[in-house]
């Protein structure tokens, strides 16, 4: 006899997203406006502006979060994303070709002189609006955000495009 599952059901062993446990992770879904970004201690400015990041609840413990990227980066074909730092994704040409020009820089002398080393042609650097350890609520619950993926999909009938995926679980409850 089978077993029915009351929550949402497991992917199968041997998908091709490695990463995605729920089928909620394959592809954006979920309802924007329900989720607000609060201020967290290592920064100091205002916390941004979440309002149509897109968030579903596979678990009563886990969200998962879609935030859209505003970039102008071609589809994965031509560019790869690269997470770096703390919340910056920069999408470099997928065949890894150098700069032409990016060892010499023309400086106030009109001349050329030696800049740094060779750098890879990049499409677009963007800066994501959640980052890593940064708590959110969602429906009076506080979860903490983790360190998301880069994945190029598209929501609903609307064109592909790049969105970050990140994995949220609940705080811990302290009485």
């Amino acid at each position: 006899m089978a077993s029915v599952h009351t929550l949402r059901e497991r992917l199968p062993r041997r998908s091709r997203h490695s990463d995605a446990y729920f089928r909620d992770e394959l592809a954006p879904c979920g309802e924007a406006g329900g989720l607000v970004a609060e201020k967290w201690a290592p920064f100091s400015g205002e916390p941004a502006d979440v309002s149509d990041c897109l968030v579903v609840r596979p678990r009563p413990w886990i969200l998962t979060i879609w935030e859209p990227l505003e970039t102008n980066a071609p589809s994965p074909t031509l560019a790869r994303p690269y997470c770096c730092l703390l919340n910056t994704v920069i999408f470099y040409d997928a065949q890894y070709r150098k700069m032409l020009w990016s060892t010499f820089y023309c400086a106030s002398t009109d001349r050329l002189r030696r800049g740094g080393v060779l750098d890879f042609y990049r499409f677009d650097t963007v800066k994501t609006r959640l980052l890593c350890e940064q708590p959110v609520v969602f429906e009076r619950e506080t979860f903490i955000v983790g360190c998301g993926r880069v994945l190029w999909a598209s929501h609903g009938r609307d064109r592909r495009r790049w969105w970050m995926r990140h994995p949220a679980r609940r705080a811990e409850r302290r009485p």
